[in-house]
């Protein structure tokens, strides 16, 4: 599996994709902008797990990843929190994006 750490709004992801889905070459999307309200980590002794709705990626599950053009975390227009906490979140945020990533091992 691929993982592409990107936006929403990135068009070349966007075509790569769909080319990738031509293909049938399986990947997995992360878009920073979105991932508050989409994916799920969890830790246990033996390895990290990245959840999104029924998907469940382990990183020995991973063949590669591509750092395309994340953007900067976002908080759902629900969420209010001060400007100290946000940036407190978005800090523990990418430290479990980069705790998963460090798991995966290039095949």
């Amino acid at each position: 599996m691929i993982i592409i750490i990107s936006n929403l709004k990135d068009v070349t992801s966007d075509f790569v994709c769909r080319e990738l889905d031509k293909k049938n070459v399986e990947y997995f999307r992360i878009n920073t902008d979105t991932l508050i309200e989409e994916l799920e980590f969890s830790y246990t002794l033996s390895h990290p797990i990245l959840k999104f709705k029924e998907l469940v990626i382990s990183p020995d599950k991973i063949n590669s990843v591509w750092y395309r053009r994340p953007q900067e975390i976002k908080f759902p227009s629900y969420i209010s929190y001060d400007l100290g906490e946000i940036n407190h979140l978005r800090s523990e945020w990418k430290s479990c994006i980069e705790g998963f990533f460090v798991s995966y091992t290039n095949k």
